[in-house]
């Protein structure tokens, strides 16, 4: 059974619509399949749609000591959780009988798992489709995606310091953010057998693979390509 999110109608997870009719912001609904979640938006001035979200704040309140002073969050989070199991021992579930509690026990072996890593946290996120070259534009840089995603819809998300690319619910590459390197490519990506839709790569020679280097955005903390190759002459017979 997967957990269901039961947002308010804010613009970061609906952009129109409210309700069954309201329509999901991509970048929430991509996160949300990601975590195997399932949103389920609440109408319009009806608090009973998220009566569980609605009854948990007064619960809160009920239980927790807000004159008290806390010494640190870990202390507040131990008086919350104690005033959750004493309210939960207390009320009755309507249709098991027992308390609460005993509930809650019952019913998370059946809740689904998170997926592990979980999703960072991204500010920023663009839908882009890779080209021909297998390069997506983000924030005035291209970035390479693998074979198997050329001609597909690529979500860049910027986390922090670096950018993530994710294809269908799965991160598949990770780079660096703002480097002073414009076209960022990951040599590794032209390797390998191609798709039903995608031939495989031409494969470098050997004077390619000498050459190139495994990550462009390296290439200051590099030797220089032609310097490499005048290496290589300079040992030929």
């Amino acid at each position: 059974m997967p957990w269901t999110l039961r947002p308010d109608n804010l613009k970061t997870a609906v952009v129109s619509g409210a309700g069954p009719t309201a329509v999901l912001h991509r970048g929430y609904a991509s996160w949300a399949g990601q975590v195997g979640t399932v949103i389920d938006p609440a109408r319009v001035r009806t608090p009973t749609d998220k009566g569980k979200v609605e009854r948990r704040a007064r619960d809160v309140e009920s239980y927790v000591d807000l004159g008290r002073v806390y010494l640190d969050l870990a202390h507040l989070q131990a008086a919350t959780e104690d005033g959750l199991v004493r309210r939960a021992q207390a009320l009755t579930h309507p249709l098991l009988g027992g308390d609460l509690l005993a509930a809650w026990r019952f019913e998370q072996p059946h809740l689904l798992a998170l997926p592990l890593p979980l999703p960072r946290p991204f500010d920023t996120q663009v839908s882009r489709r890779a080209d021909r070259e297998g390069m997506v534009a983000f924030e005035g840089r291209r970035y390479h995606v693998p074979l198997a995603a050329l001609d597909r819809e690529v979500l860049l998300r910027g986390c922090g310091e670096e950018v993530e690319l994710v294809v269908d619910g799965e991160t598949v590459a990770t780079y660096p953010r703002h480097t002073r390197c414009r076209r960022l490519v990951r040599q590794a990506f032209y390797d390998g057998p191609g798709t039903d839709t995608v031939a495989p790569a031409v494969p470098l020679g050997e004077v390619g693979r000498w050459i190139a280097l495994e990550t462009s955005w390296q290439y200051e903390a590099a030797a220089r390509g032609i310097d490499r190759y005048a290496a290589l002459l300079g040992d030929a017979p």
